[in-house]
Formats: C-alpha cells, structure tokens, sequence
C-alpha cells in the first residue's frame, strides 16, 4: 500500500467515527432532556394529584358543614311551625 492509500484509509475511516459519533451525541444530548423533562412532569402530576386530594377533602368537609347546618335548620322550621299551628289553633 502506497501512504496516500493508508492516508486515504484514515482519513475514511475518521469521517465514518465522525459521522456515527456526532449523531450519537446528538440522540444522547436529546434523551437526557426529554428524561429530564419526563421526570419533571412525573412530580408535577404527583404534588397536583396530593393538592387535589388537599381540595376534595376541604371541599367534603365543607359540604357536611352545609349538611349538619340544613339538618339544624330543618329541625328548627319544623319547631316553628309546629308553634304557629298551636298558636293558629288557640287564637
């Protein structure tokens, strides 16, 4: 072999590694990124999935305020009328 023929050789064979490498690279770069990424959007799902549950929980909690307030209320209508009727059935 003639050294321009080893040199050709070379310079070949440093431009496929160059070719292969550089998109390597590249794919590399891009999936650690979307890795990243994903593991960013995986605990944002999770602390709104808590803060959700938070809100359901106050939210339940207010709506059996509500309820035990109707409840009271209901008692408290049912007393008055039962007043009124007495007081219509005297006067």
């Amino acid at each position: 072999m003639a050294e321009w023929e080893v040199f050709g050789v070379i310079v070949a064979l440093l431009s496929f590694v160059a070719a292969v490498v550089a998109p390597m690279l590249k794919l590399n770069t891009s999936i650690t990124k979307l890795t990243v990424t994903m593991e960013a959007i995986i605990s944002d799902s999770r602390e709104q999935r808590e803060k959700s549950r938070e809100a359901h929980k106050n939210l339940w909690a207010g709506i059996e305020e509500v309820e035990r307030h109707a409840a009271d209320n209901k008692e408290k209508i049912g007393e008055h009328e039962h007043r009124i009727k007495r007081l219509e059935e005297t006067a």
